[in-house]
């Protein structure tokens, strides 16, 4: 419905429209500042899902813990013993090369059962591996699984 002024044949607006506007206003600018924190939100959460204990990353690469599961790359530095090897752990880079954190790891493995991926011909100083196990408290990573990823990724 339409109505005109007693100044002229101008026409108003309903007053209800007014408020009906105001509040889509600012529902839309409320929208365009939470929806991209969301996103980013969302995002930054799915880069660390599967990875219990982060480790490999630059906020967590002392986050090895005894008790936790921990999940990280490394290149084997030295085979002290046949069922232990030690490390340094590694971080991705953004051009999918990785690189040296400067935190070393203890990794006490089977040759027979932790290897998913490879020969434990493989597993020698300079080797890049992949690797996932619980930390005693000793801090040292028992083994579940290894993935050789030697000639598979570059270390920088």
């Amino acid at each position: 419905m339409k109505e005109t002024s007693k100044r002229g044949n101008r026409l108003l607006k309903p007053p209800v429209a007014r408020p009906l506007l105001l509040g889509l206003l600012i529902l839309a600018v409320v929208a365009a500042i939470l929806v991209p924190l969301y996103i980013l939100r969302n995002t930054m959460l799915s880069q660390f899902a599967g990875t219990p204990a982060n480790v490999g990353t630059r906020a967590h690469s002392a986050a090895v813990t005894p008790g936790s599961l921990a999940r990280f790359v490394c290149q084997v530095t030295s085979t002290p013993a046949k069922n232990r090897m030690n490390g340094r752990i590694l971080i991705e880079n953004s051009d999918g090369s990785y690189s040296s954190t400067g935190s070393n790891i203890s990794i006490q493995w089977d040759p027979n059962r932790s290897l998913a991926m490879g020969s434990g011909q493989d597993v020698h100083p300079g080797a890049i591996l992949q690797v996932s196990g619980p930390v005693d408290t000793g801090g040292v990573v028992h083994a579940n699984q290894i993935v050789i990823l030697t000639g598979i990724v570059t270390v920088r």
